[in-house]
Formats: C-alpha cells, sequence, structure tokens
C-alpha cells in the first residue's frame, strides 16, 4: 500500500526511519521504506536499517546526485502511495502518515506537499542565515503556499500517487546542485497534475553553517544560470530572474553587478552574523547572478 523513499548523504537516517516504521506498524498498513545512499563516506551507520522489518538501504557504487537517487527510489517502489522525505527531516506530528494516507486513498489527492517546520530554539549563532532563510521562505503555512501551488516548490516532505504523476521523474541531467525541485514542479504543471498543499510538516534538523549555505547558495545560482540559459527555466519561474529582467530593462545591470562587487564585503558581513537579513540575501542572490552575466 505505501511506500517511503528516503534519499540520504552523509546524514544518519537510524531514527528517521525507525519513526516511520513504528508508525507505519501501528496503523497495520502494507508498507516498504526504501532508503538510497548516494555514496557517503559514512553510510555504515545506517546499515543497520536493514535489521529493521520492510526496510531497505541501497548504497550507490558512485556519486549520482538527487535528482537520479531519487528517480531510482521512485522506479523501485512497489506500492502506489508514495511518501518523500529528505534525510534530515523528522515529523513533527504524532499521525504524519495517517494524515497523508487519508488525503491520497480518501479524499482522492493525486501530489501533496506537507511543508516544513523549524525549531525556535538552540540555534547555533554560525547557522543563523539557513535558520532565517527557511523560517522566512520555506516554512510557509498550507493557506499560503495553496494561492500560487507550484511555486512553493520544495520535494523534502511530499506525498503523491505514482500512477497519478504517470512517468514523470526529476531530471536527469541536472547533476549539480540547486532548482531540481523547481523543474520538478514545472513538469507537474505542464502535465495538469494537482499540487495539494496541507500542514502535515516534518521539521528540517541540519542546518549548515553559515558560510556552508552561502557557498551552497552560489553553486545553485550558477545552476540557475545553465538551466536558464538552456531554456529549461524561463524568466516567469523565480523571483531572482523576474528581478533580472526588470533591471537588464532599464540597462541596469553592469550598475547592479558594480553595487554587488563594491558592497560584497558589507553583505557578507551581515549574511554571517548572528542577525543576518533575508532581504540583503536576496540582493546578494540577485548581485552574484548579474555578475555570471558581465564575466561571460
Amino acid at each position: 500500500m505505501l511506500s517511503i523513499l528516503i534519499v540520504s548523504y552523509n546524514y544518519s537516517l537510524y531514527t528517521l526511519v525507525k519513526r516511520l516504521q513504528i508508525e507505519c506498524v501501528s496503523l497495520g498498513v502494507e508498507f516498504e521504506i526504501l532508503c538510497s545512499d548516494d555514496n557517503s563516506n559514512n553510510h555504515y551507520k545506517n546499515e543497520s536499517i536493514e535489521q529493521l522489518e520492510h526496510c531497505h538501504y541501497f548504497i550507490q557504487p558512485i556519486n549520482i546526485g538527487r535528482s537520479l537517487s531519487r528517480n531510482f527510489l521512485i522506479n523501485k517502489a512497489q506500492f502506489d502511495s508514495i511518501i518523500m522525505l529528505d534525510s534530515d527531516t523528522l515529523p513533527a506530528q504524532p499521525h504524519f502518515i495517517k494524515n497523508y494516507l487519508d488525503l491520497l486513498v480518501n479524499q482522492n489527492k493525486t501530489f501533496i506537499n506537507g511543508g516544513l517546520q523549524y525549531h525556535q530554539d538552540g540555534i547555533p549563532k554560525n547557522e543563523m542565515l539557513r535558520w532565517v532563510y527557511g523560517k522566512s521562505r520555506e516554512a510557509i503555512s498550507a493557506s499560503v503556499r495553496n494561492l500560487n501551488p507550484y511555486s512553493y516548490a520544495l520535494c523534502s516532505n511530499i506525498c503523491f500517487s505514482k500512477k497519478s504523476i504517470n512517468n514523470i521523474r526529476f531530471n536527469n541531467k541536472i547533476r549539480d546542485y540547486g532548482y531540481e525541485d523547481l523543474v520538478f514542479y514545472k513538469d507537474l504543471q505542464k502535465n495538469q497534475i494537482d499540487v495539494f498543499h496541507v500542514d502535515n510538516p516534518v521539521y528540517h534538523l541540519k542546518l549548515e553553517l553559515s558560510q556552508v549555505f552561502l557557498n551552497k547558495t552560489k553553486i545553485s545560482i550558477e545552476n540557475l544560470n545553465k538551466l536558464w540559459k538552456s531554456g529549461v527555466i524561463v524568466k516567469r519561474d523565480t523571483s531572482l530572474l523576474k528581478t533580472f529582467y526588470l533591471i537588464n530593462f532599464f540597462y541596469l545591470q553592469r550598475i547592479t553587478t558594480w553595487l554587488f562587487l563594491k558592497t560584497e564585503g558589507f553583505l557578507l558581513k551581515n549574511l554571517l552574523s548572528e542577525k543576518p537579513s533575508v532581504l540583503l540575501f536576496d540582493l546578494y542572490k540577485l548581485g552574484y547572478f548579474c555578475s555570471l552575466q558581465t564575466s561571460k
């Protein structure tokens, strides 16, 4: 009846898998929990998952990236009802799986996004950028997300009918970090698959050092640049591209790049501080994207 799919890389999965397995057993549903390790260097920490009933742990021989790893698990799943989670999450509600099954089976929803939450306390000072960004841009209520259901494109916590999405899969050509979830949601929209957002959240547990998150953000923007230039992502798909087109219309791209280079030190000082600004983070991303165009 239910396949739960989790992609992992250098992260301990056992607590999450055990939590999900306990609820599945209590519900009395037929289930499997499939985990794919993307060639981690500490995968041995998760090998005990194989000892849990109906749980399987696969180790990829090489690092293939999130898109291919997710597709591997979707194709491997033997049941039509699927819950897909990121490894660094944990359900925030006791009836997490039951909530999804009620929507999928009893209310005939085909693709459901449960949303994210962040803990309020105990955030290390050098991880504040990831926490502030997550609270501001990811931990959004379902009522708001449903206003633009394809815009809140996160696959950290989704549930769907494998049959209903047909052969839609994550884009295998996206190997670099960033925007693979957005492209997946674009394909859902193109194929008229309704996305329904609910408040059935998971906690995002693994915050990152602000410098690490900043570096990953730059990689994701470089990937956005590639996807945009290849036509996979277009102007209307991201607010960053919409803003870029606006400043380009007024011939302000070069001056925006110049301002970015002049103020980058100031921006970094704020973003790596204990009180980072999401607005300045947006400006940093825009400036960096503009600099990629100017440098070509």
